[in-house]
C-alpha cells in the first residue's frame, strides 16, 4: 500500500506542480481560519502529505479533528484511514472505527462500507 500511496503522491506533484499546492495551501489555510471547515479538512490533507507545506502529521490530525468535529465527514473518514493504516502513525483500530462511525452517521457512504466489511 505504501508504494501505491507514494506513487499517487508523486503523480499529484508532477501533474499539478508544487507551486500550485503552495497556493492552494495558503488559500485553504486562510479559509479554515475564517471558519470554512471543509477547507480545514483540505489543509489537513496537505499537511499529512507535505503538499504546499512541510509535512506535519500532528497538524494534520489537529485539522482533520477540527473539520470532523464540525461535521465535515470526509475529514472523519480520512482520519479513520490514518488510524487504520498505520502509515503515518501507529495503528489504532478503535479510533479508526470511531471516526468511520462518525463519517457513516454523517452520510459518508464509503465509511459505512468500510465498517461493514472490516469492523
Amino acid at each position: 500500500m505504501k508504494k501505491i500511496v507514494c506513487f499517487f503522491m508523486v503523480f499529484l506533484v508532477s501533474a499539478f506542480g508544487a507551486d500550485d499546492f503552495k497556493k492552494q495551501f495558503i488559500k485553504a489555510d486562510k479559509e479554515c481560519r475564517s471558519g470554512v471547515m471543509s477547507s480545514c479538512g483540505f489543509v489537513a490533507s496537505l499537511y499529512l502529505n507535505g503538499f504546499g507545506t512541510k509535512q506535519d502529521v500532528k497538524k494534520a490530525i489537529f485539522y482533520f479533528e477540527k473539520a470532523c468535529d464540525n461535521e465535515v465527514y470526509f475529514a472523519c473518514n480520512n482520519l479513520a484511514i490514518v488510524y487504520e493504516s498505520g502509515f503515518f502513525l501507529d495503528k489504532d483500530l478503535k479510533k479508526a472505527e470511531y471516526y468511520y462511525n462518525l463519517a457513516c452517521m454523517g452520510g459518508f457512504v464509503a465509511s459505512c462500507m468500510i465498517l461493514k466489511d472490516n469492523f
